[in-house]
């Protein structure tokens, strides 16, 4: 099916991915990943773990990467930043606020204002990681 095709499959369906990118948190450093997600939509659902293995790829390795995707459901346009490990669902359930994605983003966000909520985002996960190797370290001790 082409691309043209699949992307008109996913609008009967309500849900819509108009771009998406996986990497580092400077834009240059993240991979463009629209077509590869809008592949994976199954009866208008997207269902993911963010991680390299999905991707198959590590496009900034030693970084913690970010999905920033932009998609359109119902003819509604939202977009999500998401950190690598953390799950995600489209739509969610809950008025599609999903619990596992940064959420604030305005929809004509300018670039400067996702690239810091991409690295405050990226921040938080390396903290978590940084935390659980603590109390790791700390309970084979």
């Amino acid at each position: 099916m082409s691309s043209e095709n699949k992307v008109k499959k996913q609008a009967e369906n309500g849900l819509v991915i108009l771009n998406a990118t996986y990497g580092g948190p400077n834009v240059e450093r993240r991979m463009n990943v629209t077509e590869f997600l809008r592949s994976k939509v199954v009866n208008g659902r997207l269902r993911i773990r963010v991680a390299n293995d999905f991707f198959r790829r590590d496009p900034v390795p030693g970084v913690v990467k970010v999905l920033v995707i932009t998609y359109s459901l119902d003819g509604e346009e939202h977009t999500k930043m998401v950190p690598e490990t953390w799950n995600l669902t489209l739509p969610d359930e809950e008025s599609d606020r999903s619990p596992n994605a940064v959420e604030g983003i305005a929809e004509v966000a300018p670039a400067a204002a996702i690239e810091r909520r991409v690295a405050a985002a990226v921040a938080k996960v390396q903290q978590e990681r940084s935390e659980t190797k603590t109390a790791t370290r700390t309970q084979s001790s």
